[in-house]
């Protein structure tokens, strides 16, 4: 857990909330409760300083979007006025299956601000927390904000060491390190500046490995810095240099329209349902992607009954989950 902080940015309303905090006047559940909607409070308030600081307009709590079934309005955190663009903080705790029964809950809102023509924005509160710098640049960039740009045709091209690459990754782009099989990276004046990595088929996404077919893993540049024409240029040499039938990739639908495969051809094949990862905040503020604890994963935990389902199983072991907007798959074709 992060630390609670008071922002004096706070509206008055909410002070009874730390002044419960202070005097500890509740029940253990309740401790949780509190103390997570204070952590969340916090976070939500950091992206108003950002969102400020950059003169950028803005409504909180917006009700630009309505359920379907209900006629109720759904708020969305921030709605960035003028730039079809909208913003939501998604705290661990209070999006997970404990409070959210829907599934789709994500997904749903972003469709609806779809129908609208806004694109919707969903931030992780682990990425917040673990990885700040990354999202706040992804925002940057969405927002237009980033100043600093090199042309790509004024950058060199080499292959990466697994080493570097990694490094790299983790420290730009929002997923982390990969295993990637060929990793090509962009050096302006001997700096790594952007990178694209590739592998075979990964069984946890239900492919196998297979002659020609290849899986774009990463594709990012240094964190606030604008690689004009980066992606184009580190494609093209894996095309060039490489054997290959068919390259194909997800976009994050929780950041992404997938505008980025679509100026280098790719096609979209299809959308996936939403995924989900397993949280436990008494252990981590990270998730975990479900096929770490696939049910085959599971036997050797003594909550395992083989009748169990692997939700049931990680039910009993004190685990929630949370799910995401699900993926785009774009696809390459050799032809």
């Amino acid at each position: 857990m992060s630390k609670i902080l008071i922002n004096e940015s706070f509206l008055d309303e909410d002070f009874s909330l730390f002044d419960k905090l202070e005097k500890k006047e509740f029940e253990s559940s309740e401790l949780l409760d509190l103390r997570i909607k204070a952590e969340e409070m916090n976070q939500e308030t950091e992206i108003t300083e950002f969102l400020q600081s950059n003169n950028i307009l803005f409504e909180k709590s917006a009700k630009i979007i309505k359920n379907p079934e209900s006629e109720k309005s759904f708020e969305i955190d921030f709605n960035i006025l003028n730039k079809n663009i909208a913003i939501e903080f998604d705290g661990l705790y209070w999006h997970c299956n404990r409070h959210q029964l829907n599934n789709n809950y994500h997904l749903q809102k972003t469709l609806l601000c779809k129908e609208k023509g806004i694109q919707l924005i969903h931030i992780f509160e682990d990425e917040w927390i673990l990885k700040k710098e990354i999202v706040l640049s992804r925002l940057r960039s969405l927002l237009n904000l980033i100043k600093e740009k090199i042309f790509a045709r004024k950058c060199k091209i080499k292959i990466v060491n697994f080493q570097e690459k990694n490094e790299f990754l983790e420290k730009n782009h929002i997923q982390g390190k990969d295993i990637s099989m060929i990793n090509i990276g962009l050096y302006y004046n001997n700096e790594l500046v952007s990178i694209m990595t590739f592998s075979s088929g990964n069984i946890s996404k239900g492919k196998k490995k297979e002659e020609g077919i290849w899986e774009l893993n990463r594709f990012c540049n240094k964190i606030n810095l604008n690689v004009i024409g980066g992606a184009g240029k580190l494609l093209s040499h894996f095309k060039k240099n490489y054997q290959w039938k068919e390259i194909y990739s997800y976009a994050d639908k929780r950041w992404s329209t997938g505008n980025l495969y679509k100026k280098l051809n790719f096609n979209l094949e299809y959308e996936t349902r939403p995924n989900y990862w397993y949280i436990n905040l008494s252990k981590s503020i990270k998730r975990f992607h479900r096929f770490t604890f696939r049910k085959s994963m599971l036997i050797k935990m003594k909550e395992y009954k083989e009748e169990l389902t692997e939700m049931e199983i990680m039910t009993k072991k004190g685990w929630n989950w949370i799910y995401d907007c699900g993926n785009l798959k774009f696809i390459l074709k050799n032809v």
